[in-house]
């Protein structure tokens, strides 16, 4: 197996003042719907929030 080449690429520098949201959620126990259904049934709306 070939050993990975470490680095960094991007496209391009994004404007001056852009902001980045990393949106996301983790469900570690998937047998518990009551830690995350909550959390998952709001995630479009939220989404939406944001987007508009």
């Amino acid at each position: 197996m070939a050993a990975r080449e470490a680095r960094r690429m991007t496209n391009k520098t994004p404007p001056e003042g852009t902001t980045l949201f990393l949106i996301g959620m983790s469900m570690p126990r998937l047998r518990h719907p009551g830690a995350w259904l909550a959390v998952f049934l709001a995630m479009p709306r939220m989404l939406m929030y944001l987007k508009g």
